[in-house]
């Protein structure tokens, strides 16, 4: 009866703007435009309960977290009065508002700071990525089996990577970043006892899920996440432990991978896209990131502090490419595939500090209290940032912005998330 009582009041509690991200974080991988129109929803929603209820923001407790995060939007708004591309910074901005309408939206608002609604958001993405895998598996079996082909086809290159997404408004490593969180968020609720009963069954076997997906989409920075997670996740249990058992979940995930890699042509020529070609003794390296980083970084020519501007960076990018001849990347009109290098660009050495200030102070704060979930999303996020120019679109700004806010905000309220013999059952 108080279990019941207690849910009653907690359902009774909940706000139309914490339903609202549930909706938001739901059509993250799914939709673009009701993600939008979702957003929107939450900013109005958001205003209307700050003035209709001041008592629960508290702005002054948390404004060094919502300067930090918000800092990403100011260095934008500023490279918009140099840049002599104002119609592409104007839409730049427009896909960044979320940079800042969270963390003065999320932050500072106490209905927020609950466990159970931190790991009810999380539960909903989960669920939302299963929406995405089931539907593009189905797609692919049923599209298989009817032109003919055998069942191993489905490995093939025409069904991996974006393509097997197509169908969704997210590119492959966007995704992947959205399935490493959720896998590393249910191995550490499980291993800390924070989760019971049949639950935790449904959601190892949804880790086992996202790791197929993950190798099935081809992801070479998907597989190197796992790799770097899985060595620490071990190691740490065996130095725990004093035993050298776990150190076998090391080589069984190193053994399952390189299993997936040689069985599957496509991912095996992806692997080693940038692998040696021994050519008179000298390694070449294919076109590809690396190489559009080097043509990037040798020519260019812009304000070192302040960059070319917000907007002006696909311009000044292909021009790089097309100095070094790069004619895939010109064909296809690349970005600079790194996030760094991205502000770099359009907002010079301020962007790039401002960026790894919303990375480096989190990072911090949550590895002093070891908050490994906070920890986690980090360097998925910063893995990820390597290899994709994450705040280019609204799939990375969106995610980035929102588990920032609500992990600081639900920050000073898990303390029994770091320590063991605190840990007790979270009622879902």
């Amino acid at each position: 009866m108080k279990r019941l009582s207690t849910k009653i009041k907690f359902y009774a509690n909940i706000s139309v703007s914490n339903l609202l991200v549930y909706a938001i974080v739901f059509t993250l991988p799914l939709n673009v435009r009701a993600n939008g129109l979702f957003i929107i929803l939450f900013t109005l929603v958001s205003l209307y309960e700050y003035f209709n209820g001041k008592k629960d923001f508290n702005f002054r407790q948390n404004r060094k977290w919502i300067l930090v995060f918000s800092s990403l939007f100011l260095v934008q708004l500023i490279g918009l009065f140099y840049s002599d591309e104002k119609e592409s910074a104007l839409a730049v901005l427009e896909r960044s508002l979320t940079l800042i309408i969270f963390p003065l939206a999320i932050i500072p608002d106490k209905k927020k700071s609950n466990l159970r609604f931190l790991t009810r958001i999380i539960l909903v993405l989960i669920v939302s990525c299963l929406v995405v895998i089931i539907s593009s598996w189905s797609y692919v079996i049923i599209d298989n089996f009817q032109s003919g082909r055998r069942f191993s086809y489905i490995f093939h290159w025409a069904y991996s990577h974006n393509q097997l997404i197509q169908f969704f408004d997210v590119s492959g490593n966007y995704f992947v970043m959205y399935l490493i969180f959720s896998m590393s968020t249910i191995i550490y609720l499980i291993d800390r006892k924070i989760l019971s009963g049949a639950l935790i069954y449904y959601l190892l076997f949804i880790v086992v899920i996202f790791f197929g997906f993950i190798l099935h989409l081809n992801s070479k920075i998907g597989v190197i996440i796992i790799l770097i997670f899985s060595f620490f996740y071990f190691v740490n249990k065996a130095v725990i432990q004093k035993s050298i058992r776990p150190i076998f979940g090391v080589i069984l995930v190193f053994s399952l991978i390189i299993i997936a890699i040689n069985n599957m042509s496509y991912f095996k020529k992806r692997v080693f896209e940038y692998a040696v070609n021994i050519e008179k003794g000298e390694v070449r390296i294919k076109e590809g990131r690396l190489n559009q980083w080097k043509a990037i970084i040798n020519n260019f020519d812009g304000n070192v502090i302040l960059g070319y501007g917000t907007g002006a960076t696909k311009k000044h990018v292909l021009r790089f490419y097309e100095k070094e001849g790069l004619s895939k990347a010109i064909k296809y009109k690349y970005n600079a595939h790194n996030q760094f290098i991205q502000f770099f660009i359009a907002n010079g050495l301020l962007g790039v500090f401002c960026f790894l200030l919303c990375i480096v102070l989190p990072l911090k704060l949550a590895l002093s209290s070891k908050d490994w979930i906070f920890v986690s999303f980090i360097f998925v996020f910063f893995f990820t940032s390597l290899v994709e120019s994450t705040l280019l679109r609204q799939k990375g700004i969106v995610f980035f912005a929102l588990f920032n806010s609500l992990l600081i905000a639900n920050f000073s309220k898990r303390t029994f998330f770091s320590n063991k013999s605190q840990s007790k059952v979270l009622n879902i």
